[in-house]
């Protein structure tokens, strides 16, 4: 690794009540900053915890900011580049561990000029090995599906538990709005509208624990999961295929919505889970009906994301799946929906994965 890179490279860590992750975080990642001469910026989400007071003693070197409020994931990273000095920021969650060369192998795969955005191998805490390779990819209507890349060094988005990306490329990496999930997903997306690349380094890895923050908040999680799913999917598709995608968006709820009133009837504890049902459901309609009822800021989103468009939805749609469910572990029912789900993207014409013939 060349000295002109690492003499520009920042490391944005955000936290949230997450004393009891970050030492064993910062350790590794502050021994790897320290050999390429790289800062290390630890941006705190008003913790009450005492990490704040814990980085300052331990961690004298570390840049170290105090945000008033949680700004969550995304308003923590903005926060962190704005801070930063580097032309290459690093982003790593709280709650990941960098293994030995993880940086040097991170940053080398942002080298080539048309990578804007790359990311780390992230080893998942309750996952098999293989999942890690298969992760960074989606669904034509936002859901994670494994193993959509053939190959594993180019996945769609890059997760933000490890990813550098390019200052001058990208800006300010997220749209505040986000709060937490998908953001990392948009910021691949608008580099690769733009016509840029988004890279894997094979050899840099993290042991992740996983959800460690959104833990803490349940509820407020899948709110924002959901909400942030249809704000993405609304922000970087243009017109006439957000209109193609509709009947399936639709599809997919439904298809949802029926299979898990069926685990309800075959539960043990039916009240329990009827009330736990509703309560789930109650949260994603709240987070739809956010998206309906302000329709202002979604505008500002898609406005923001179009304008940086150098590549048709063409470009992007075929490297998703038009599959609804992982079919890692699927029922046949799921297959059946997948193979219905798949065929109305033909018929209406959106190129996906699954369409497009190897080599």
């Amino acid at each position: 690794m060349g000295e002109p890179i690492a003499s520009t490279v920042s490391i944005v860590i955000v936290n949230y009540n997450g004393r009891h992750l970050i030492e064993a975080c910062l350790h590794a990642t502050v021994e790897q900053a320290r050999a390429l001469s790289a800062e290390v910026v630890f941006v705190d989400n008003a913790s009450t915890d005492g990490s704040v007071s814990f980085v300052r003693q331990e961690f004298p070197g570390v840049v170290v900011i105090e945000n008033e409020t949680n700004q969550g994931f995304a308003g923590g990273c903005n926060t962190g580049f704005r801070a930063a000095s580097g032309e290459l920021v690093v982003l790593l969650n709280n709650d990941a561990v960098p293994e030995p060369g993880w940086l040097e192998h991170l940053l080398a795969a942002a080298e080539p000029n048309d990578v804007a955005v790359a990311c780390s191998v992230i080893n998942e805490l309750n996952y098999p090995r293989e999942y890690a390779l298969g992760t960074g990819s989606i669904s034509v209507i936002g859901h994670p599906i494994p193993n959509v890349a053939r190959d594993l060094d180019s996945p769609f988005y890059a997760t933000g538990c490890s990813l550098v990306f390019k200052r001058s490329l990208t800006g300010e990496p997220f749209p505040a709005i986000f709060f937490a999930y998908f953001e990392d997903t948009v910021l691949s997306w608008r580099a690769r509208l733009g016509g840029y690349r988004v890279a894997r380094a094979l050899d840099s890895e993290v042991q992740h624990m996983g959800s460690a923050t959104a833990s803490q908040m349940p509820s407020l999680a899948l709110y924002y999961y959901e909400r942030n799913k249809l704000l993405m999917l609304l922000g970087c598709y243009d017109r006439s295929t957000l209109l193609r995608l509709v009947p399936l968006y639709l599809f997919d709820a439904v298809v949802r919505l029926l299979r898990d009133l069926w685990l309800v009837a075959k539960a043990d504890s039916r009240p329990e889970s009827v009330k736990r049902l509703a309560a789930h459901y109650g949260i994603v309609a709240r987070a739809v009906a956010w998206v309906a009822t302000h329709s202002r800021e979604v505008s500002r989103l898609r406005q923001s994301i179009q304008c940086e468009r150098r590549k048709p939805d063409s470009a992007i749609t075929r490297m998703l799946s038009g599959k609804i469910f992982d079919d890692i572990r699927s029922t046949r029912g799921q297959t059946l929906v997948n193979r219905l789900a798949v065929v109305y993207c033909r018929l209406v014409g959106i190129r996906t994965a699954e369409t497009i013939a190897p080599g």
